[in-house]
């Protein structure tokens, strides 16, 4: 039985608290030495006070018990449980006995998960698609999404390379890599639709994400400065760079290209109708940097 060990992926739970903030009067009238200095009142609220009735809690809910759910019914018990969380495997096991996505184990909200199994992934069972995230600090971010689109499971590995390449195939951006943030996480589930993250990295993940808990996808995230070209500073010789196409390359030997901003229809209905595929990339002199690969 294979089995792995990452990081969990879960938010932290939001916890409400309650408290009353009344400002002191300022006091300037001297006090004789030979007075003891009194204690203000405490202020309501405060740990000496007795908490008023109906204030809200200071503890965060517990993370439920989930082993023997799926990952959609231990979603639908986080919800239950008022956390504001989004489930996520932190490790695998090859256990085809169970249904896929069960959770066999659990400490806390880190949770294992059975898959059937974790064959390597083959270049044809997987698909690319582009999506634009937005600017910030003086640099664009977006993300690739790679999917399963095969009838099995399989895994894939890293590092993940990653390339802006133009029209005629020659490369015109820099091709930085990255190990998959949780490398015991690896496997990808079958029949995968095209999914938006919201533009990736810098406006996805989290509880805003639109796509099932229990789809598992890899999302490569990638940014670039966007603000200190030719066009921004006068005198400065640095062009904007925008590739035709990315090109996604694997350890296995697989490579996967897709182009820089479009508008092909999926040919299953999106998990998300909001369209981030259209608008393409660019950077300062075909400058780009990974942000992070993961499996989610």
């Amino acid at each position: 039985m294979t089995f792995r060990w990452a990081a969990s992926l879960m938010l932290g739970a939001v916890a409400v608290t309650a408290g009353v903030s009344t400002p002191l009067a300022e006091h300037t009238e001297s006090v004789p030495s030979h007075v003891a200095p009194t204690r203000p009142a405490p202020l309501p609220g405060s740990p000496s006070t007795p908490a008023r009735p109906g204030a809200s809690p200071t503890s965060t809910p517990a993370f439920p018990n989930v082993v023997g759910d799926t990952l959609e019914q231990a979603q639908q018990a986080v919800v239950a449980a008022k956390l504001l969380a989004r489930v996520a495997a932190s490790a695998v096991v090859v256990n085809p006995s169970v249904p896929p996505e069960t959770v066999v184990s659990q400490t806390g909200d880190h949770l294992t998960i059975a898959v059937p199994d974790d064959a390597a992934c083959t270049q044809a069972q997987l698909a690319a698609t582009y999506q634009f995230g937005q600017g910030g600090g003086g640099n664009l971010f977006a993300a690739i999404v790679v999917r399963n689109v095969s009838a099995t499971w399989c895994a894939i590995a890293s590092p993940v390379t990653l390339a802006g390449l133009a029209s005629t195939g020659q490369r015109v951006t820099n091709a930085p890599s990255a190990a998959l943030s949780h490398p015991h996480v690896d496997v990808l589930s079958p029949n995968t639709p095209p999914i938006s993250t919201k533009g990736g990295f810098f406006t996805g993940s989290g509880t805003g994400d639109d796509y099932p808990v229990n789809v598992l996808f890899a999302e490569v995230d990638f940014s670039g400065p966007s603000n200190t070209c030719a066009t921004d500073i006068p005198g400065n010789s640095t062009p904007h760079v925008s590739p035709a196409e990315w090109r996604l390359s694997f350890p296995q030997g697989i490579s996967l290209a897709v182009t820089n901003g479009t508008r092909a229809k999926a040919t299953q209905p999106p998990v998300n109708t909001a369209d981030y595929t259209a608008h393409p990339f660019s950077s300062c002199g075909g400058s780009i940097s990974m942000v992070g690969a993961t499996v989610r």
